[in-house]
């Protein structure tokens, strides 16, 4: 067991059995989050595909590794590469716990993260834990084809099937934690997650993203509109999403969604005359589509 995949979805217990077996283990381990999001001095950037298969393949080279993140496309070739595949599996009323619990202690400093832990990111990661139960079959079918190196951990406690002698030792002090753990996350997310919650719940959901404008193309023959394209980035966990938006010329984009399109990858746009607007060239998922703003008609092509 020298190179170890941990997968699963939000509040699972990646990191922390990452942590534990690098520590147990001696090798190091890598958040698959920081392999797709690249920090330089200028800023963070989103790597392409081809740039993270690289970057894990490079690790990979320099011999064992712990690598622990979600079920992402861009990196389903670690299914291959490792010679042991983790997948946590709490149940989701755990997570669903987690969750909340993290949030609290991230909004009173307790635990650091990435990203800013307002009620924007609190709902997304309920969000993203509904879209991995709505979608498990299909990851289901995925991990089959590597079960003869699948170990099935059930919230850190239970081993569905045993393998070496260094992950039974996990396995032993795993199942020697305390249920006072459990006490007190129910404590927290009855008290302070409620104060919490009544605290920050005026404050604008898309706080913790940001917008950089692409292209802005104003409405031909006099028109008082602009097409304003532009790429959102909400975090490490979300990723960057392409958006469109027609507001008034005389209007600054505020820090919100596209009001016309979104997708997860680029596009192109192009004004056929001043009531006719096109949208040439995603061919991602959409997650917005609209037909007219403002007395635009909208043409996907």
């Amino acid at each position: 067991m020298r190179k170890i995949f941990i997968v699963g979805i939000v509040a699972s217990g990646k990191t922390t059995l990452a942590k534990q077996l690098s520590k147990d283990l001696n090798i190091t381990w890598y958040e698959l989050d920081s392999v797709v999001y690249h920090k330089t001095e200028a800023g963070r950037y989103k790597r392409t595909a081809e740039e993270q298969v690289q970057v894990i393949q490079d690790i990979d080279s320099q011999g064992a590794w712990i690598m622990e993140g979600v079920d992402r496309d861009s990196y389903r070739c670690l299914y291959e590469m490792a010679d042991t595949i983790i997948f946590l599996d709490p149940p989701l009323w755990k997570r669903r716990l987690r969750i909340s619990t993290r949030f609290v202690k991230q909004r009173l400093g307790i635990e650091k993260c990435h990203y800013k832990p307002n009620l924007t990111m609190l709902k997304n990661m309920y969000k993203w834990t509904r879209d991995f139960e709505q979608s498990r079959a299909g990851f289901e079918e995925r991990l089959k084809l590597h079960n003869d190196k699948v170990i099935r951990l059930m919230d850190n406690r239970k081993l569905d099937i045993d393998v070496s002698s260094d992950f039974n030792q996990i396995k032993r002090r795993l199942l020697r934690r305390n249920v006072w753990l459990l006490t007190l996350s129910l404590l927290i997310v009855i008290g302070i997650t409620v104060l919490s919650l009544i605290q920050f719940g005026s404050k604008v959901m898309s706080s913790a993203c940001g917008n950089k404008i692409i292209r802005n193309l104003n409405q031909p023959d006099g028109g008082h509109f602009t097409a304003v394209y532009y790429e959102r980035d909400c975090g490490a966990t979300t990723g960057f999403s392409y958006h469109l938006s027609v507001i008034e010329q005389s209007s600054e984009l505020a820090n919100v969604t596209g009001n016309v399109y979104i997708s997860d990858s680029e596009f192109q746009i192009s004004w056929h005359d001043s009531i006719n607007l096109s949208i040439q060239g995603s061919s991602g998922d959409k997650f917005k589509k609209m037909a007219n703003m403002n007395g635009i008609i909208i043409k996907y092509e």
